[in-house]
């Protein structure tokens, strides 16, 4: 089975992980803060390439500090059981494919929410970008966030920790693992606020049932950098702006 392995850490190691996390972030972003401020740039102002950059920054690397302080230097984990794993290519560029049809499949839900609901996405897509105001540095600010840190931080927490613990704590038979995949899934959309949290569920069980097939975390990380690339791209398509200096 593609998927097999004990996780060797537990709810103890997670719950640290989080509570580390949020220190560092709020940590990291004071410093940022004052480092902006200093430059003569409005922090509140997330339109900002610069402020957004040094935001998305200090999230990530809070909780990417994080997971390395209490697994690796403390627990003496390895890389490797966090799933940085050797993989296939051929895995790597199935995820190209797959990334088109998962968008299909939010595209769907996100409809079928909003007839059931009510519920519309936020009008803000969260990212540096406005209509008819498109500048370079929000592109580059936006690229690294989503299509980089994103996918690399929010894979090894969510699927390398949170999904391989809860993976092994069920028998792997296929009711077990829908149920890991469905807590790992809903534990990530749930960070995904402002009326996205169902379209984003399949997204998350989608990549959990990729990281447990192929048992590594690059085809799970390629797929979510592929996703939020194509969104990125349709985003930037649907301003139908210029591309100001």
């Amino acid at each position: 089975m593609g998927g097999s392995g004990i996780a060797p850490w537990g709810i103890r190691e997670i719950v640290l992980i989080i509570v580390a996390g949020i220190a560092l972030t709020v940590a990291f972003l004071l410093g940022a803060v004052g480092i902006l401020e200093g430059a003569g740039r409005d922090t509140t102002d997330t339109m900002d390439p610069v402020v957004f950059l040094a935001l998305g920054v200090t999230m990530y690397l809070g909780f990417g500090g994080a997971i390395w302080a209490v697994l690796i230097a403390w627990r003496k984990r390895t890389w490797a059981d966090l799933g940085f794993r050797p993989t296939t290519l051929r895995s790597i560029l199935w995820m190209i494919p797959l990334a088109f049809g998962v968008l299909v499949i939010v595209s769907v839900v996100g409809l079928l929410q909003e007839q059931l609901f009510g519920i519309t996405p936020p009008e803000d897509n969260g990212l540096p970008l406005e209509e008819n105001n498109i500048t370079t540095g929000g592109i580059l600010a936006a690229a690294l966030v989503a299509v980089v840190l994103a996918p690399l931080f929010e894979e090894l927490f969510f699927r390398g920790v949170l999904f391989q613990y809860l993976r092994s704590r069920y028998l792997l038979v296929a009711r077990g693992l829908f149920e890991a995949a469905l807590i790992s899934g809903l534990a990530f959309a749930a960070v995904h606020l402002g009326g996205a949290i169902l379209p984003i569920l399949p997204v998350g069980i989608i990549l959990a049932l990729v990281m447990h097939r192929t048992n590594s975390l690059w085809p799970a990380i390629a797929l979510h950098v592929f996703y939020n690339g194509v969104v990125l791209g349709v985003t930037l398509l649907s301003l139908n702006a210029g591309i100001a200096p």
